[in-house]
């Protein structure tokens, strides 16, 4: 209940949280927060440090226990499923790219789901030069299903000859 006192004290006065003194106590109505606690700044710097604390470097919570951190930190949760919702596609990776990334370098299972379909959001050329992409990309590791591959990009590249404006993209697309 402290912290949710300073906190509101902090915005109420329109100052940081360090800043505080006594009178701003006395002149908002926690003058009883000053006698139990003592003064302003002993509370001030309680509530900044335990704020702080909350703070991480793992989006997702916690840390893996095999690691030392010189800050406290809630315990491990690792891993964890993430879904990332974004309105369009590469909202997300312009958004939230380098927390994407962290997530994923820390054994998080991260999603993507996007709330549109993209069709009007990727140029007609842009899908043809990823299927051809997604083709030569498998061709050249030799991943299996290479056929399959080539086949999705023939079906893009014939449903683009004869598209119309307007016309919903196919489900290759």
């Amino acid at each position: 209940m402290i912290i949710k006192a300073v906190v509101w004290l902090s915005q109420t006065v329109k100052k940081p949280i360090l800043r505080l003194v006594d009178e701003d106590y006395d002149k908002n109505g926690l003058a009883g927060l000053l006698r139990q606690e003592g003064e302003a700044y002993q509370i001030n710097i309680k509530v900044f440090s335990h704020m702080r604390d909350t703070i991480t470097g793992w989006p997702a919570g916690g840390k893996p226990t095999n690691m030392e951190v010189p800050y406290k930190q809630a315990h491990s949760t690792n891993p964890k499923k993430i879904v990332i919702f974004s309105p369009h596609p590469d909202d997300d990776v312009i958004c939230m790219g380098g927390t994407m990334a962290k997530l994923v370098k820390q054994g998080h299972e991260v999603h993507t789901c996007y709330q549109v379909s993209g069709n009007i959001a990727v140029f007609d050329h842009d899908a043809k030069r990823f299927a051809d992409f997604a083709t030569e990309f498998c061709k050249a590791f030799g991943i299996s299903g290479v056929d399959k591959v080539n086949e999705i990009e023939d079906k893009v590249n014939t449903f683009f000859k004869t598209k119309k404006p307007s016309e919903v993209d196919s489900k290759e697309i």
